[in-house]
C-alpha cells in the first residue's frame, strides 16, 4: 500500500511525462504508476486553479483539532473522502522503520465498533478505495456516490481511534508486509534506489524508504506498533478533506457529529529528526546482481518544501524532462546514449532530493559525463524564453485537463497541507513558478546540482546464479496462523448504515455521424471545463502480428508522431507541447487506440496534428532505430520481472501456437522488423473504414464533426477488413516452473480461457469476478491466502473479455518456499464456491456494490470517452448504462454457481510459477467440482 511513486526512482522509459494524460483518474492513477515523483503529481494540478482554488476551499477547525478542508463540485454525483495523517517514515525512531507503514496495513483489520476487514465495507459501498504512506504522511481515500458520504464519514472516524491492534492481526499484517518487502526486492531499480538514498542521507530518516527494514519490521511487538498509533493518530494531527457533491453546511454537521466526540493525542509532539549535515563529496553505490538491463541513478540534495528554490527547481525539472523538447531527451536519448532518462523533484518537509533515474546503452561512466555537460550548459547558458513559456503552458494546461477530478483535488490539498504546512500556499506557490526566470534556474544548479553534493548509484547486470538480495535470508517459512475473527462476508452490511437503492445510471447520448469513407465519429458536449478528450480505435492490436514480427504493432503506434510527410519529429513535438496537447496511441492485443487531451480551443490543431500522424507517418529511420533499441529495453525489462515472465509464459501455455494470443515478443522478432513491414502495417491496418472517434468535451458537436470532415475526409484506404482468426483451446492441466536467479518473490499465475464481451454470461462473470477475487481487500481469496494465511501481499483473480475470450487468471506474489500452500489455498475455495456459490448476502453485495461503482468511471470526459467507444465497439447500445443495472439485478445464486463451474475448473487450468529456487515444483493432482 505505499505509494511507490513518493519513494522510486522516476521511470527511465522515456515517458516520464505520459502522466498528464491519466490524470482524469486522479489518486488512483497517482497510486498505480509507481515511478511518478509526488511533487510533479501535485504540479500537474495546480496552476489554471490559482488564485481561485484555495478560495473556493472552507477550512474548518473543530475544538478537538480536526482541519476539515470542503470543496464544492457538482459536476457529477460522486463525493471523495480522505484523511491525511502527519505521520510518515519521517517520524520513525532507528529500529522502528517502516512502523507507519505497518500501521497503515493495520488500520483496513477492523475496529472496536466494526470487527470486520474494512476493504469489505468500502466494497459493500461501491467505493474506490486504498491508502499510502510516505515519508511525510499517511493518507486513507475512498471515493463513492454521493449518497455514501457519511458513510465514508463514518467510517474513518471509527479507525481515526477505534482500530484494533492484537497479536493475530500484526502477525497476519507483517507477513503481508515481507512479502510486499520482498516483491520490491526483485526489482534492481527498487533495490539501488533503497541503496542511493541509504549512503545520501545518514542520519535523517529519510534515508529508509517508508516500507522498513526487513530487521525492523520482524521485529514489530503489539506494544510498540500501539504506541505509535496513540501517538500520532488523532483529530489534532490529521486533515480531513471532502471534495465533491454535497452542501457545506450539511456535510459539515456530519463531520461534527462523527469526529467532534474523538478526544485529541495528548500532549501531542512531533518528532524532530535529525538535521542532515551538508555533503561535502561526490558518494558513489554500486550494485550487481542477476539481471538484463543496466540502470544509472544521480541524486542531488535539494530543499524543504517551502524554501524559495523550490519553484525554480521544478521549472528546470520540467524543462530538463519534458517529453521529446526535453534537455534530457536531446542529449541522452536522441544520442543514443541511453534508451530512457527521466528526472523528479522529491519535495518534503525536511530538505529532500532531486533524482536522475537513466537506462545507459553505453557505459554508465559516459552517460554521466553527458548528464554532466547538460546541466553545464544549462548553468552557463540559462534558458531561452520559449522553454520557460513551454513549461508554464504544459503545467497550466495539465491542471485544467484534471479539474474535473475530485481526487486529484482533494490529493492537491492533502499534499499542500502536509508537506508545506498549509494548503493555501499554492496560491503563492504558482506566482513564484510564474515569476521563475532563466537566472534563478542558473542559480539552483549552481547551488545543488554539483558533484559534491550528489550520490551515484549503478547497477551492473551480472549473469548466473546468484545470493539473495544484501541483507535477506534466502527464505523464510512463513508461520501459518488463523486471524482471530472468522470470515463472515454476511455479516458486513450489520457494520453499515441504511442504504438507499441508488439513483439511475447516466446515460450519455452522444451526437453520431458516419463520414464517407465509413469512420464514425460520437461527439458528447460537456461544459463542465474547458478542455476536451479525444479517444479513437484501428484494428490494429498485436493479434493481427506475423508472429514472426512480433511487436510490430506496438512499434507502428510509437512511431506515428516521430515524423510524417509534412513534419519532423520535433517539428510535431514543438506544435503539441507548446499548448500543452497530449496525444499517443497504445497498441493493445485487439486493437490500437488513439488517446488525446487538450484544451477545446485547440481541438482543431490537435485535429489536424492527429490526422497528419496517422495518415501519413515515415518512420524515419534513425528514429525506427532507436524506437526499436527501447523496445529491446523494455523486452529485457519484462524478462528480468517475474510477474513479466510468469504472464509470457501463460499466454504461450494456454493458447495454442495458432491462436493470436499465444505469440510473444521476442529479440529475435523485434530485430526482424524493417521499415518496410512498418509501412504494410500500417497501410492494411490503419483505415478509416474501421476508425472510431469519440470526442467528449467544451465543444460544439456539429463544429467538430466537420472538423473531422475536414482533417480526415478523404482519407482513403483499399483493401479488406482486418478479420480476428482464433484456434480452439483445448482445456488441460498445465504446469510449468520458471526459474529467475536474483528475485526474492515468487511470482504465481493460474487459471483458464475466460469469455468474450459479448458473452451472455457477461454479467454473471463480473459478479463473480467480485466475490472471488476481484480485490485483495474484500474478496474470498484475499480473506483465505492474505487475510487468514499472511502468505501474499496481494492475490487478484481477473479477467480480460475482448472481441475473443481472453484468459481468467488468478494472480499473487508469495515467498518461494509457500508457492504450494498458497496454490492449494486457492484450489480449495475454488472448489468450495464451485459447490456452493455465494451466500445471497454475497450476491446482494457484490451487485450493489458494481452498480454504485458503475457511475465513478463517468465522472470525468476521458471515463465518457471510454464508455461511448466500448459501447460502439461491442454494440452494446446507448441505453448500456441501465441494461447494466438491469442485468446485474436479476442475477440469482444459481447464475453464479453455473458460470463458476464453467470457467473455475482447476483440473484444467494452465499454472505458471516463476521463482528464484530451481528446486522442481510437482504437479498437482487433478481436482474434480
Amino acid at each position: 500500500m505505499i505509494r511507490l511513486c513518493f519513494t522510486d526512482p522516476p521511470a527511465a522509459n522515456g515517458e516520464h511525462r505520459e502522466i498528464g494524460r491519466h490524470l482524469s483518474s486522479g489518486l488512483r492513477a497517482m497510486a498505480t504508476m509507481q515511478t511518478i515523483p509526488w511533487f510533479w503529481c501535485v504540479l500537474l494540478v495546480l496552476w489554471a486553479a490559482a488564485p481561485a482554488l484555495a478560495a473556493e476551499v472552507q477550512q474548518t477547525i473543530l475544538p478537538n483539532g480536526l482541519r476539515v478542508l470542503t470543496k464544492e463540485i457538482r459536476t457529477s454525483p460522486a463525493v471523495t473522502v480522505q484523511v491525511w495523517y502527519g505521520v510518515g517514515s519521517r517520524d520513525e525512531a532507528p529500529g522502528g522503520t517502516g512502523l507507519a507503514h505497518q500501521l497503515e496495513h493495520l488500520m483496513f483489520k477492523g475496529t472496536k465498533a466494526r470487527p470486520v476487514q474494512f476493504g469489505r465495507l468500502f466494497n459493500a459501498l461501491g467505493a474506490d478505495a486504498n491508502a499510502f504512506t510516505s515519508f511525510d504522511q499517511t493518507a486513507y481515500y475512498a471515493t463513492a456516490g454521493s449518497d455514501k458520504l457519511e458513510a465514508l464519514l463514518q467510517l474513518e472516524a471509527d479507525r481515526m481511534r477505534g482500530a484494533v491492534i492484537d497479536a493475530p492481526s500484526l502477525a497476519g499484517e507483517k507477513t503481508v508486509v515481507l512479502s510486499e518487502l520482498d516483491g520490491r526486492q526483485n526489482n534492481p531499480r527498487s533495490v539501488l534506489n533503497e541503496m542511493v538514498l541509504a549512503k545520501a542521507f545518514n542520519r535523517h530518516p529519510y534515508r529508509i524508504t517508508p516500507i522498513g527494514e526487513r530487521k525492523d519490521v520482524e521485529a514489530f511487538t503489539v506494544d510498540q506498533v500501539r504506541d505509535f498509533y496513540r501517538r500520532h493518530y488523532g483529530p489534532n494531527n490529521a486533515t480531513l478533506i471532502v471534495v465533491g457533491d454535497f452542501e457545506t453546511a450539511r456535510l459539515l454537521e456530519k463531520v461534527r457529529r462523527h469526529f467532534g466526540p474523538i478526544e485529541p493525542i495528548a500532549g501531542f509532539k512531533p518528532l524532530v529528526p535529525p538535521v542532515e549535515p551538508p555533503q561535502s563529496a561526490e558518494q558513489r553505490v554500486e550494485l550487481r546482481r542477476p539481471g538484463r538491463v543496466p540502470a544509472l541513478q544521480v541524486l542531488y540534495r535539494t530543499p524543504a518544501a517551502n524554501d524559495p528554490d523550490v519553484p525554480a527547481i521544478d521549472v528546470l525539472d520540467t524543462i530538463l524532462t519534458n517529453g521529446r523538447s526535453g534537455r534530457l531527451f536531446k542529449a541522452l536519448v536522441e544520442t543514443g546514449l541511453a534508451t530512457g532518462a527521466g528526472g523528479s523533484q522529491s519535495t518534503q518537509r525536511d530538505p529532500g532530493w532531486y533524482s536522475f533515474s537513466i537506462t545507459p546503452r553505453q557505459d554508465p561512466e559516459t552517460v554521466l559525463k553527458a548528464l554532466d555537460a547538460t546541466l553545464a550548459e544549462v548553468r552557463s547558458q540559462g534558458v531561452t524564453a520559449a522553454e520557460l513559456a513551454r513549461a508554464r503552458e504544459q503545467v497550466r494546461v495539465s491542471l485544467l485537463l484534471g479539474k474535473d477530478s475530485i481526487e486529484a483535488q482533494a490529493n492537491l490539498l492533502g499534499s499542500f497541507q502536509t508537506t508545506f504546512g498549509d494548503y493555501r500556499k499554492l496560491d503563492t506557490y504558482l506566482q513564484q513558478i510564474d515569476r521563475v526566470t532563466s537566472k534563478d534556474i542558473q542559480r539552483v544548479l549552481q547551488k545543488y546540482f554539483e558533484p559534491t553534493n550528489r550520490t551515484v548509484g549503478v547497477f551492473i547486470p551480472t549473469d548466473g546464479a546468484a545470493a539473495a538480495p544484501q541483507g535477506t535470508p534466502e527464505t523464510t517459512q512463513v508461520t501459518s496462523y488463523a486471524s482471530g475473527q472468522p470470515v463472515d462476508f454476511d455479516a458486513v452490511s450489520r457494520y453499515l448504515p441504511a442504504l438507499g437503492k441508488s439513483g439511475p445510471v447516466r446515460e450519455p447520448r452522444p451526437v453520431e455521424a458516419t463520414l464517407p469513407n465509413g469512420i464514425r465519429v460520437q461527439v458528447l458536449r460537456n461544459p463542465s471545463a474547458p478542455t476536451v478528450s479525444v479517444l479513437g480505435r484501428f484494428q490494429a492490436g498485436s493479434a493481427f502480428e506475423n508472429p514472426e514480427r512480433a511487436g510490430i504493432a506496438g512499434m507502428v503506434s510509437a512511431l506515428l508522431d516521430e515524423g510524417t510527410r509534412t513534419r519532423s519529429a520535433d517539428e510535431l513535438a514543438m506544435l503539441l507541447e507548446d499548448q500543452g496537447i497530449r496525444l499517443g496511441f497504445q497498441a493493445r492485443r485487439e486493437n490500437t487506440l488513439m488517446q488525446a487531451a487538450a484544451l477545446a480551443e485547440d481541438l482543431d490543431l490537435l485535429m489536424a496534428l492527429g490526422a497528419d500522424v496517422v495518415r501519413n507517418p515515415v518512420f524515419p529511420e534513425k528514429e525506427f532505430e532507436r524506437v526499436r533499441a527501447q523496445y529491446l529495453t523494455s523486452l529485457a525489462n519484462t524478462l528480468d520481472s517475474p510477474a513479466g515472465v510468469a504472464q509470457r509464459t501463460f499466454y504461450s501455455l494456454l493458447y495454442p501456437p495458432a491462436h493470436p494470443f499465444h505469440t510473444q515478443i521476442t529479440e529475435a522478432s523485434l530485430k526482424a522488423i524493417t521499415r518496410a513491414d512498418l509501412l504494410d502495417f500500417h497501410r492494411r491496418f490503419y483505415r478509416p473504414q474501421d476508425f472510431i472517434l469519440t470526442v467528449v468535451g467544451d465543444v460544439d458537436p456539429q463544429r467538430v464533426i466537420e472538423q473531422v470532415r475536414t482533417h480526415f475526409g478523404d482519407w482513403k484506404v483499399e483493401g479488406p477488413a482486418p478479420e480476428l482468426k482464433a484456434a480452439p483451446v483445448t482445456p488441460a492441466l498445465r504446469r510449468e516452473a520458471v526459474v529467475l536467479p536474483g528475485k526474492r518473490e515468487a511470482q504465481v499465475i493460474l487459471g483458464g480461457v475466460g469469455i468474450a464481451r459479448t458473452d451472455p454470461d457477461y454479467y454473471a462473470v463480473l459478479v463473480m469476478n467480485d466475490i472471488l477475487g476481484g480485490n485483495t481487500l474484500s474478496s474470498r481469496l484475499g480473506a483465505r491466502v492474505r487475510d487468514q494465511l499472511g502468505l501474499t501481499y496481494g492475490v487478484y483473480s481477473r479477467y480480460a473479455p475482448g472481441e475473443l475470450a481472453g484468459p481468467f487468471t488468478i494472480q499473487m506474489q508469495t515467498n518461494p518456499a509457500n508457492v504450494e500452500r498458497a496454490v492449494a489455498a486457492v484450489n480449495e475455495e475454488l472448489a468450495s464456491f464451485r459447490k456452493d456459490g455465494p451466500t445471497g448476502a454475497e450476491l446482494e453485495r457484490a451487485r450493489r456494490s458494481l452498480i454504485d461503482r458503475f457511475p465513478l468511471a463517468l465522472t470525468d470526459n476521458a471515463g465518457v470517452a471510454n464508455l461511448l467507444l466500448e459501447e460502439a465497439i461491442y454494440g452494446l447500445g446507448r441505453d448500456y448504462p441501465t441494461r447494466f443495472v438491469r442485468s446485474l439485478e436479476a442475477l440469482k445464486v444459481e447464475d453464479i454457481r453455473r458460470v463458476a463451474n464453467r470457467l473455475l475448473q482447476p483440473e484444467a487450468f494452465t499454472t505458471v510459477v516463476v521463482s528464484p529456487n530451481p528446486a522442481p515444483v510437482a504437479k498437482p493432482a487433478a481436482r474434480g467440482p
